[in-house]
């Protein structure tokens, strides 16, 4: 039975991958084939054993499968002595990895720390403080800021399955969302390679989870402040969308006109906060000028330009990755997982949409707004930005998690969500 050997096979699996691209193993496209096709034909099998009620997996099993695949590769990197940039890119190294050796540089009592500077843009993240401390107490090493992010992705995988299990009473459909998020290659990539995101993915997974938790108690969105202020910190116009979102959601379920005029002055004011914050001084023409000046920066590959067709345009910041020939020739390292790892993310994408249409008629759909607001964003500046699309992935595990099981023929999953 495929659920005894899996974490064993997708350990080996990374790790025969994590050792090739770090050696420079010349056909590199046969070993990213490789590796995508045993995490995926894994998860597969697991899904459909869960489907057909032949095992029950819980948060741990899931958790360990994601350890597996992140260890199996990180040790691979660590045998076949892997060159730094395969896990610190130049945006790393420009700005994530400066911040993170200050930060334990001021732990160890040897240099001073400015959190917050003149200019918003350049701060100190959270995420680099995380970071900061294991390269404190372990040293400054590509393998030690993996392993510091691999510990946060864990508890965001535990985060995804309770709050699809509090929103919709199955720990089938809490398991897939979780087995999603955990194995998915594309998330693989950026929650290995040292960027912010995999502690971005961590917010999203507790904003979700602390709104499951209030649906039978509100008292406990009071605790949405805490990912929120980081997300303040950590991506500042995702706040804004998350903000307009819950406000959206809370208002769809309170009753009274005080709670709903204080839902909206607290949403919108938070909101402009930001956006003063981060924008101060500038109006609307100097906000336009500095998002044009932004997309022109972005964007300067001939497949990264906007077109001036939106509806293509939504689609490429939806579906990216998109398999493209040069690939072949250009993603030779952990990148080369993004060769065939975006049919993945398609194919994932395709079953969240269907989750939509499954939710359509409740007020938990409100959730996906957010989501939403920033593929018509990214349409509009760059949608080849797969990364910044995926800040809300833990939102788009649980609802392709409710498409999967829609499909495979389980009771209907919309008469399980928390307001039907």
């Amino acid at each position: 039975m495929i659920i005894p050997a899996a974490p064993l096979l997708v350990l080996c699996s990374a790790l025969i991958f994590g050792i090739g691209i770090s050696v420079g193993w010349p056909n590199y496209i046969a070993l990213s084939l490789f590796y995508i096709v045993i995490i995926f034909g894994v998860a597969v099998l697991i899904i459909q054993s869960i489907l057909s009620k032949a095992v029950s997996v819980g948060v741990g099993y899931i958790a360990s499968l994601t350890m597996c695949n992140h260890v199996g590769i990180l040790l691979g990197f660590s045998i076949g002595l892997g060159p730094d940039y395969m896990l610190w890119p130049d945006d790393t190294i420009d700005h994530h990895l400066p911040n993170a050796i200050a930060f334990s540089e001021w732990l160890s009592g040897i240099g001073t720390l400015e959190i917050f500077t003149d200019n918003p843009f350049a701060k100190v993240y959270i995420s680099n403080m995380w970071v900061g401390i294991f390269f404190y107490v372990f040293g400054t090493y590509p393998v030690v800021s993996g392993f510091a992010m691999l510990l946060i992705k864990l508890i965001a995988v535990a985060l995804i399955y309770y709050a699809a299990f509090n929103f919709l009473k199955d720990k089938s459909v809490a398991s897939i969302a979780a087995i999603i998020y955990g194995l998915l290659p594309t998330l693989t990539f950026y929650t290995l390679q040292f960027y912010k995101d995999f502690f971005i993915h961590f917010l999203v997974a507790l904003v979700l989870f602390i709104i499951s938790k209030s649906i039978k108690r509100q008292k406990y969105a009071i605790f949405l402040v805490l990912p929120l202020g980081a997300m303040f910190v950590e991506r500042f116009y995702l706040l804004v969308m998350i903000c307009v979102t819950l406000v959206l959601y809370y208002w769809s379920q309170s009753g009274k006109v005080g709670l709903k005029i204080s839902i909206f002055v607290l949403g919108g004011g938070a909101s402009l906060a930001v956006l003063d914050y981060y924008f101060a001084g500038q109006g609307i023409i100097e906000l336009i000028i500095t998002i044009q000046e932004f997309e022109a920066a972005q964007n300067e590959s001939i497949d990264a330009t906007p077109t001036t067709y939106i509806a293509l345009d939504l689609f490429r910041s939806a579906f990216t990755p998109f398999f493209n020939f040069y690939k072949l020739n250009s993603y030779s390292h952990l990148d080369s997982i993004l060769i065939f790892g975006g049919f993945i993310h398609q194919l994932t994408m395709i079953f969240y949409f269907k989750g939509l249409w499954v939710a359509r008629k409740d007020r938990v759909i409100i959730l996906n707004y957010a989501f939403l607001f920033l593929i018509v964003i990214l349409a509009l500046i760059m949608p080849y930005a797969g990364r910044a699309r995926d800040s809300l992935y833990p939102l788009v595990s649980l609802f392709a998690a409710i498409g999967i099981s829609s499909v495979w023929g389980r009771k209907r999953i919309i008469d399980r969500l928390p307001s039907a």
